[in-house]
C-alpha cells in the first residue's frame, strides 16, 4: 500500500466529510502498528477558537461501557462473582427485580430491565439532577420488563448502572480506583481517567451539537451524579485523549490482563435470528 497516496485520500475524504457535516473530534487510522493518518477537526472550544488536535480530550459516553464489562470479567476471573449470578443476589432489598436476570444479561442488554434514559425529557428530570445509588434505583426497579431476561435485545444504561454497583460491592474499591488499578494502569492508558465533576482535565474538549449548521451546547449533565454516586460512573463518564495512549477500542485486551479463556468467551458472538449479542456489543446488528 501507497501510505503517502492513502494519507492523501483519507485527508481529502475528511475535509469532504468536514465540509458536509461540520465533523468535530479526531480520526485516527491505523494498519497494523502504523498510524497512517491522524488529524483533528473543529472546535474544543469555540468560544475560545481552540481547535482539535490529537492532544484533544474527549468524553467518552457510552463507550466506556466496555471498560464496565471488561471490569466485571476481570472479577470473574479473579473467581469474585460469575456471569450466571442472579441480580438479587447483589440487591436483595431490591425485590421488584425479576428472579431470572443475571449479569451476563445485564453485560448484553438483555434484561428486558427498563432503562431509564427512555424516560421523557431525561436531560432535564435526571441527568443535570444529584440522585443517590437508591433514587436512580428507583427510576426502573417498579417498571414492567420489556420482555423475559435472554428473550430479546434493549439497549439499556440501567443495567450497566447496576454492573458499576456490583463492581464496587465486589471488589471493595470504587469504579475509578478498579479501572485505574486493573485496567489503566496495566495497559499504561495514561490519558484516560473517569470523571468525577471535580476534575481540571488538560486539553479538554467542551461538547456541542449540530443545530441547522450551527454550533450549539450539549445538554449540561451533572458529573457528580456520574461519579460517586454512579449516574454514568461506569458507563459513561470517562474521559479518552487519542494520541500517546493504549487504544483499548483497537486493542481491546492482552493475554497479560485476561486469560486465554476468559479472552475467547469476551469474544464469543451469539446469534438470534438477525440479532449478534457480545459482551463489546451495545447496538443490534442487522446481516
Amino acid at each position: 500500500m501507497n501510505i503517502k497516496l492513502k494519507r492523501s485520500e483519507l485527508n481529502s475524504y475528511m475535509d469532504k466529510y468536514n465540509d458536509e457535516f461540520l465533523f468535530s473530534g479526531t480520526v485516527s487510522v491505523k494498519k497494523g502498528d502504523d498510524i497512517i493518518f491522524q488529524k483533528g477537526y473543529g472546535f474544543a472550544s469555540a468560544e475560545h477558537c481552540v481547535l482539535n488536535t490529537v492532544d484533544t480530550v474527549f468524553k467518552l459516553y457510552s463507550i466506556s461501557k466496555q471498560f464496565t464489562a471488561a471490569a466485571v470479567l476481570l472479577l470473574e476471573e479473579k473467581g469474585l462473582l460469575k456471569l450466571s449470578d442472579k441480580l438479587l443476589d447483589y440487591f436483595p432489598k431490591v425485590t421488584n427485580f425479576n428472579k431470572n436476570i443475571t449479569l451476563y444479561h445485564l453485560l448484553t442488554h438483555t434484561s428486558g430491565i427498563f432503562n431509564y434514559s427512555n424516560i421523557e425529557l431525561s436531560h432535564t428530570k435526571i441527568y443535570n439532577l444529584h440522585l443517590s445509588n437508591d433514587e436512580m434505583i428507583s427510576l426502573f426497579k417498579d417498571k414492567t420488563l420489556s420482555f423475559e431476561p435472554g428473550t430479546d435485545y434493549e439497549y439499556c444504561n440501567s443495567g450497566y448502572f447496576l454492573l458499576s454497583l456490583i463492581i464496587e460491592k465486589v471488589s471493595g474499591l470504587s469504579y475509578e480506583e478498579f479501572l485505574n488499578e486493573n485496567i489503566f494502569k496495566p495497559l499504561n492508558m495514561n490519558y484516560t481517567y473517569v470523571d468525577e465533576g471535580k476534575k481540571i482535565i488538560k486539553n479538554m474538549a467542551t461538547g456541542y451539537y449540530i443545530n441547522y449548521r450551527n454550533l450549539v451546547h450539549c445538554n449540561y449533565i451533572d458529573m457528580n451524579n456520574c461519579s460517586y454516586i454512579e449516574v454514568y460512573e461506569n458507563d459513561d463518564n470517562l474521559y479518552f485523549r487519542l494520541n500517546k495512549c493504549n487504544v483499548f477500542l483497537i486493542y481491546p485486551i492482552s493475554e497479560d490482563t485476561f486469560q486465554n479463556e476468559l479472552l475467547d468467551e469476551t469474544y464469543k458472538v451469539e446469534y438470534d435470528g438477525d440479532k449478534v449479542l457480545s459482551f463489546w456489543g451495545v447496538e443490534k446488528f442487522n446481516n
